[in-house]
């Protein structure tokens, strides 16, 4: 079974219905929407991360690579590796002859 996949524009207009709702539940524009009360959430949570996001002057995309790299500490451990300049770099040794 493949999963609906909604455009920006459906995404945009069950949000306005969520921010102006009057009353009404989650689950009731859920419904009316014919999309799961889950996806509905999701798309909430996600237009919040990204308003919070721009308040801060940062994009999504590097959040979640933030949080990836800082959960993940085998990642991190290659990361440090990766950058550890001291091990490529040349040594230079002041030798008076």
């Amino acid at each position: 079974m493949e999963k609906p996949t909604y455009s920006e524009e459906f995404k945009e207009q069950a949000l306005c219905k969520v921010y102006h709702r009057n009353g009404r539940t989650m689950k009731a524009i859920a419904d009316e929407l014919n999309v799961p009360p889950r996806k509905l959430r999701s798309c909430l949570a996600e237009s919040e991360l990204a308003s919070w996001c721009r308040g801060q002057g940062i994009f999504v995309h590097h959040l979640k690579q933030w949080r990836a790299d800082f959960c993940d500490p085998k990642r991190t451990q290659r990361s440090k590796r990766k950058n550890d300049y001291s091990r490529t770099a040349p040594v230079y040794y002041d030798v008076d002859y």
